[in-house]
């Protein structure tokens, strides 16, 4: 699942694009892509809870709201010429009679993330879902959980406002992953995780 992230810049991968993640910087995102750092990650408590209670949480959302999740579990991608890497979301459903993305969230119910609504960073995952999926909108469900217990519900409705030249000059300008490489490798002669170079752009 998490071998081959490095070949594509996902929805999970498009706040740090960004610069709205909190867990993980631009920089860091690019020399995983890059293949210069190793990415570690291989899930977490919070990933098994979310894949633990996803159907469940699809199902709420269908109870509350009234509306069908069809095509559960697709992938959408784009290529553009002169990049090295793709596009790609993985959607947990459409929403097909209010063409809409969706996407199944939990959170620890002493979370203060949603305290204000949709995190950024989940916001821009929203973004590029929408627009490589060709919808006009999102829903976003987020569970509460004490543990694998539903505590809390709530769901969003999201409208994108990116235009497409925004979302791929983020692309385009900030993750062109062959030239860092290769400026890493050939320029700049030292070991990580020492550090980059003071004059590292």
């Amino acid at each position: 699942k998490f071998a081959n992230r490095h070949l594509y810049i996902g929805g999970s991968d498009f706040g740090s694009v960004l610069e709205v993640n909190p867990y993980k910087k631009r920089i860091d995102l690019i020399l995983e892509k890059a293949q210069v750092i190793k990415s570690t990650f291989c899930g977490n408590e919070a990933t098994r809870r979310g894949e633990a209670l996803e159907q469940e949480v699809i199902k709420r959302f269908e109870d509350e709201v009234g509306l069908l999740v069809a095509d559960r579990q697709k992938d959408f991608e784009m290529e553009l010429s002169g990049c090295c890497l793709k596009l790609l979301c993985h959607v947990d459903g459409l929403i097909n009679e209010e063409d809409a993305v969706f996407e199944a969230k939990t959170a620890d119910i002493k979370s203060k993330t949603w305290k204000d609504g949709i995190p950024l960073y989940y916001q821009a995952q929203l973004e590029l879902n929408c627009f490589l999926a060709h919808r006009k909108k999102a829903y976003i469900a987020v569970a509460f959980c004490d543990g694998l217990e539903i505590k809390d519900f709530k769901y969003y409705e999201y409208e994108p406002h990116m235009t497409t030249e925004e979302i791929i000059e983020a692309r385009i300008k900030e993750l062109k992953m062959k030239l860092i490489k290769k400026t890493i490798t050939a320029e700049y002669k030292f070991d990580l995780p020492n550090g980059l170079p003071k004059d590292y752009p």
